[in-house]
């Protein structure tokens, strides 16, 4: 970039072509689709080119994750049906995801919700649950949507809390009893194990529901998530987060010890809500935020084409060089909180750089949505909706950039910006 360019102004005249991807490309798709009249929840099952499949398996995460979606738009201000398709979503939620024997939300229902296909209770769907809801009755302020949000956070708490080592048991039978050791996860781990990525969601569940609640065992627990995501996940030695460990935190080795670029920066960005929240300074864990930001850099950034690759082993280039759109979503989002935070230059350059790529190459401007991978090769493979892809992740960047875009960018010179990625 030319000497004479400021990448801060760069960036903040990008907000145009963000409005222009969340509202002509992103919220059509799921406004004018995805609304299952006849049966409630949401339709998410299309194809390559956006055209619906047909009736299929509602799995709550992407349920959620879309009412949550619906309620931020409407929070965030934008014209539309947006506060009516959350209110769909909610009543989906409540009467067919909720347990009503047991508490807590099911993993999948069938395309009717009239009963669960899986009836287990795993953390990482309790979690997107709470951050629904919660941000639902913030919309809102709808009193059985924070009541509901109450119950499911007494549930997880009774359930899923492990007070001897910390953080929470992931899965569990739909009674909460433990399953036997030897049961396949929901999340491709055993039962028994520990994982960022669903700890990850607990922290941004929380993020959302304490606010909200101000109540001292939320808070209590969102300290703990602030531990174990700047510590019990980090390997140290390599500044980068791992995704799998034993009950008591230990990491395992071998090949499960991947590094994922786009966990690693959204950690980032949901620390800095995390303090917020907390009303605790940043500046203890900049350097923190600046070095696991720096591995991906290092490793992740394709500095030749744009974008981030998926994952690489601790300390070595990646081997998973595909260009997932959650993981360009979330880099765009981390520069554009660490740019908010300490003003420097790099996040700016990556921001712009992954901003170009988004447009260039993941949206799909003809047919709509996001392409959901782009394989080394250049060409876009995947679903435009399905049981692990809704608009929670790139309609959270959108609306989450434009914002911050509102809030401008820090002076690097003011004491507390912490160094910038080398």
């Amino acid at each position: 970039m030319p000497p004479d360019v400021d990448p801060l102004a760069r960036v903040r005249g990008t907000a145009p072509r963000l409005e222009n991807i969340l509202t002509t490309n992103i919220d059509p798709f799921w406004s004018e689709g995805t609304l299952d009249h006849e049966n409630g929840g949401y339709r998410i099952n299309h194809d390559s080119a956006g055209a619906w499949r047909g009736p299929a398996p509602k799995r709550t995460v992407s349920q959620v994750r879309s009412l949550w979606y619906f309620s931020r738009m409407h929070r965030a201000g934008y014209e539309g049906t947006h506060r009516e398709a959350a209110r769909h979503g909610f009543e989906f939620l409540a009467e067919r995801l909720w347990d009503h024997d047991h508490g807590g939300v099911y993993w999948e229902v069938d395309a009717a919700g009239r009963e669960p296909t899986i009836a287990d209770k795993h953390l990482f769907a309790q979690a997107f649950a709470l951050f629904a809801l919660a941000e639902y009755a913030r919309t809102t302020g709808d009193a059985s949507a924070r009541a509901l949000a109450d119950r499911l956070f007494e549930v997880t708490e009774e359930r899923h809390h492990d007070p001897r080592h910390g953080g929470y048991r992931e899965h569990l039978a739909r009674d909460g009893s433990e399953l036997p050791s030897g049961t396949p996860n929901l999340m491709n781990p055993p039962v028994v194990w520990r994982t960022m990525n669903t700890h990850l969601h607990v922290m941004e569940a929380l993020n959302e529901y304490y606010p909200l609640s101000k109540d001292s065992l939320v808070r209590e627990r969102l300290i703990e998530m602030t531990r174990i995501m700047t510590s019990a996940v980090i390997r140290k030695r390599h500044a980068a987060g791992t995704n799998a460990h034993y009950v008591d935190w230990i990491p395992l080795v071998g090949h499960r010890t991947t590094v994922s670029y786009g966990h690693d920066i959204e950690n980032v960005h949901l620390l800095i809500v995390a303090c917020e929240a907390l009303g605790w300074p940043q500046a203890p864990f900049i350097d923190l935020y600046v070095s696991l930001f720096e591995t991906a850099l290092i490793y992740g950034r394709d500095r030749r084409a744009g974008g981030f690759f998926l994952a690489g082993w601790p300390g070595l280039p990646a081997h998973r060089r595909e260009k997932v759109f959650w993981v360009q979503a979330e880099i765009l989002l981390g520069c554009a909180r660490m740019l908010h935070l300490t003003g420097h230059d790099i996040y700016a350059e990556t921001f712009l750089e992954t901003l170009g790529w988004i447009e260039n190459r993941q949206v799909d401007w003809e047919r709509g949505e996001w392409h959901l991978v782009v394989e080394t090769s250049g060409r876009a493979t995947g679903d435009k909706a399905g049981l692990w892809k809704e608009p929670y992740h790139h309609g959270r960047a959108m609306i989450e950039c434009l914002e911050l875009m509102g809030r401008g960018f820090r002076n690097p010179a003011r004491s507390g910006a912490g160094r910038a990625p080398s």
